[in-house]
């Protein structure tokens, strides 16, 4: 009787045995999820649907006097708009790698608006709030993960405050045999514990989970930018043949110094790609005025867009960003001229 209550206990113990590895196995896969899709799919997509949306702008659009600047003025302003901060997360990823994450966050929601305000003028009037209202939830699903970025943070600067404190007050050392008598002996001799120490080490044990969980992203390389550079100029193309059809002006008649401007720095982008070629030692130095040219290019060819008062807005935000690059410029040169000067101090003496 004893075998038969055995044979018929076993099985049974291995079915809740199965069940119990079964439920690890799924907690492990939830509490580990797959990582989610890069910024560069992301923006793979956005670059196939902008474009897809203004040929669709055009079929609309063809044939008639108006166009969608004068009969949805609000919305392509703030298509436009959210392209453009779009392309400056990139330069805010360059800026403040350490802030990649929340960067990536915004262009994600920035380029969003610019899709679903294109798509409100694509539908009828009626889809035009429905779109909006997803949207909005997804800002919404989008600012709560910020929050707990921001969360995150906190409790990590606490942490690393809490742990140099605890660390600043620790006591001698415990002798060897002490702690083998802890060891053997926890439960009676709980008292005599070290807390702070054993707090200080769940600390930074916590800290270093947590830095290696979420590790910091790499800066966006040069060539990303590139192609965030190519993109958005031939959407502000895009943009400027469907402002223009069925007029019998260009802009080159109503705007002819932005165009010229705006086609005189994207020669310049290009020609910094040979002076890069030529004078690898200064590439880093080419490679920020390339930015700035690139840069200007666009904002020449959003100003054109916009309205004239946006147009002032646009020039003076550039007149800083170029600001900021111009100082960074002097650095490098300072940081030259430094490093240059002990040569030839040391030449100098030796030839003395």
């Amino acid at each position: 009787m004893n075998a038969m209550a055995n044979t018929t206990r076993i099985p049974w113990r291995n079915l809740f045995a199965q069940i119990n590895v079964a439920s690890i196995s799924i907690a492990n896969y939830f509490s580990h999820p797959p990582p989610p899709p890069s910024l560069e799919s992301c923006h793979n997509v956005l670059a196939f649907i902008v474009p897809v949306l203004l040929s669709l702008l055009q079929i609309k659009y063809q044939g008639n006097k108006i166009s969608p600047f004068e009969t949805h003025p609000i919305s392509m302003v703030i298509s436009v708009a959210s392209l453009l901060l779009y392309c400056l997360g990139y330069h805010a990823k360059s800026r403040w790698p350490t802030y990649a994450l929340v960067v990536s966050r915004g262009m994600v929601v920035f380029g969003s608006l610019s899709v679903v305000s294109l798509a409100s003028i694509l539908f009828p009037d009626s889809f035009g709030p429905v779109l909006y209202t997803l949207f909005g939830l997804f800002s919404a699903t989008e600012l709560v993960k910020l929050f707990k970025w921001v969360h995150r943070k906190i409790m990590g600067m606490l942490l690393i405050s809490t742990s140099s404190s605890s660390f600043s007050s620790i006591p001698s050392p415990v002798p060897h045999y002490r702690i083998h008598h802890y060891e053997c002996n926890a439960m009676a001799n709980t008292a005599r514990i070290p807390w702070r120490n054993l707090f200080a080490q769940i600390n930074v044990v916590y800290i270093s989970n947590i830095s290696n969980y979420f590790p910091h992203p790499p800066p966006p390389s040069f060539e990303s930018c590139h192609t965030v550079l190519a993109f958005i100029v031939l959407v502000l193309l895009n943009l400027l043949q469907i402002k223009y059809q069925g007029n019998q002006i260009t802009p080159f008649d109503t705007h002819p110094i932005s165009m010229v401007i705006s086609l005189a720095s994207l020669l310049l982008y290009c020609l910094g790609y040979h002076a890069k070629l030529r004078w690898p030692t200064y590439a880093l130095v080419v490679s920020r005025g390339m930015v700035v040219f690139g840069s200007l290019s666009v904002v020449s060819l959003a100003s054109i867009l916009s309205p004239n008062s946006c147009g002032t807005v646009l020039y003076f935000l550039y007149v800083l960003f170029s600001a900021a690059e111009l100082l960074k410029l002097l650095k490098w040169v300072r940081r030259k001229i430094m490093g240059m000067l002990p040569c030839q101090l040391t030449t100098a003496a030796f030839s003395n």
